[in-house]
């Protein structure tokens, strides 16, 4: 199985601690082996890492990885991120860029790999993101025009209301709720090295 990265980022989240503690419940369970957790903490003051480590320490299954990564400063979304890639196992093949409101369904992952691992073309992909009622679009990926317009495939709609969205489709880039990339998509991409400007 290929090694993948998860990096889950984390400021301040104790107003919506009971959702930030679903979202790393479902990245601790997924199906898929070989997986290493990295928990990015941008510098939080209200108390939230500590309630992230304790529930970390109680549920996390015996053959997760996980790493805690705790900024000097909030880094911001690219910063981050930045921190975890940094952090993360040197032989990965996949690296996961995950919001801490975001919970995933157990075989995503997986599904989105094997999916990747078709086609040597694609750099970054991600599956379906709903909002938070489960039934209206967050994102299909993302779209940038000439005209430098950019936002969401289907935001804001319902599956039906979007035609083709249970077919893979090409994107300008994936949502960063939820983001899949090849590692080796970045080393040959970013000049130095990281996926984001901090």
């Amino acid at each position: 199985m290929v090694r993948a990265s998860i990096i889950w980022l984390n400021y301040n989240s104790l107003n919506f601690i009971d959702v930030a503690l679903r979202s790393i419940d479902s990245v601790l369970n997924l199906d898929f082996d070989d997986l290493e957790v990295i928990i990015v903490d941008n510098a939080s003051s209200d108390g939230s890492l500590e309630r992230i480590k304790k529930y970390v320490d109680e549920h996390k299954p015996g053959k997760v990885k996980v790493k805690f990564v705790v900024s000097d400063e909030n880094r911001g979304y690219a910063g981050g991120m930045n921190l975890g890639w940094e952090a993360k196992d040197p032989e990965s093949r996949y690296v996961a860029f995950l919001n801490n409101d975001l919970i995933v369904e157990q075989q995503s992952l997986r599904r989105i790999i094997d999916f990747m691992e078709g086609d040597e073309t694609l750099a970054s992909a991600n599956g379906l993101i709903y909002s938070r009622d489960g039934k209206r679009i967050y994102s299909a990926g993302g779209f940038g025009s000439d005209l430098w317009v950019f936002g969401d495939i289907c935001y804001g709609i319902f599956e039906h209301e979007c035609p083709g969205i249970d077919k893979a489709h090409y994107v300008t880039f994936p949502d960063g709720a939820f983001a899949v990339t090849k590692v080796s998509a970045v080393s040959k991409a970013c000049p130095n090295g990281r996926p984001f400007i901090d």
